[in-house]
């Protein structure tokens, strides 16, 4: 009989080492405990079978949010017939329980995803958001991190000049909204992004790093914030 079950994000802002997620399904089923993927975030971004296909590793089971279904209401566990055979015994209850129109999305977004290798448009999407900012950073003496896979990765910045790393965040955040970028510190490529698109992008991350270290060496980073808000 098995015994408690775990959940786990195989990848967020660190990638795993290599061989990690295979040497942990390995134990956990040596003692008799389900390998379940919390793909929530990464869903599908980082290979047209997600991390299990990417890692090379399968777990016992697998949620997904809605972006399987491109952003409508969705949710889905996947897993192997004998273990999906047990959710018939459970009750469970949703407000969109029966959104056909979820489900008929979810069809098409997988296809698409195999179809137009968007996996692949994400990691080169993904890359060059990377690039950018760090030379940007870089061409103005000031230290960055963008950790995680090209798909999904985390800005952050540590700190500096007596300014705290998340506050020096919300306001380089708040310069690229200025800009008509959205972003929360997560960079979260979209296989809809045009070249303009990007290009846009670029373009501001260069004006929100101009005026961050502008804040910075003034030393009034705090009076310049607009909406000081808590990034914990």
């Amino acid at each position: 009989m098995l015994e408690p079950v775990r959940e786990l994000e195989p990848v967020r802002e660190l990638e795993p080492d290599p061989g990690f997620l295979q040497g942990l399904a390995a134990i956990t089923r040596k003692h008799g405990t389900l390998v379940i993927f919390d793909k929530m975030v990464t869903g599908l971004r980082l290979a047209p079978g997600g991390t299990q296909e990417y890692y090379g590793v399968i777990p016992d089971l697998a949620c997904f949010g809605k972006s399987i279904a491109n952003g409508l209401p969705l949710s889905i566990t996947v897993g192997p017939k004998d273990l999906m055979r047990v959710s018939t015994d459970v009750f469970t209850q949703m407000t969109f329980q029966y959104k056909q129109l979820s489900l008929a999305a979810a069809r098409v977004v997988a296809d698409e995803i195999v179809e137009q290798n968007v996996p692949a448009k994400l990691w080169e999407i993904g890359k060059g958001l990377k690039r950018a900012l760090e030379q940007t950073a870089h061409d103005r003496g000031i230290r960055i991190s963008v950790s995680g896979p090209a798909p999904r990765q985390t800005i952050s910045f540590p700190n500096h000049k007596g300014f705290e790393s998340k506050k020096i965040l919300n306001y380089f955040l708040e310069v690229l909204l200025e800009s008509g970028v959205i972003c929360n510190g997560n960079l979260l490529p979209c296989a809809a992004l045009t070249e303009a698109d990007v290009q846009k992008t670029h373009e501001a991350f260069s004006r929100a790093m101009t005026r961050l270290a502008e804040a910075l060496e003034a030393g009034d980073l705090i009076e310049r914030t607009r909406f000081p808000f808590s990034m914990a």
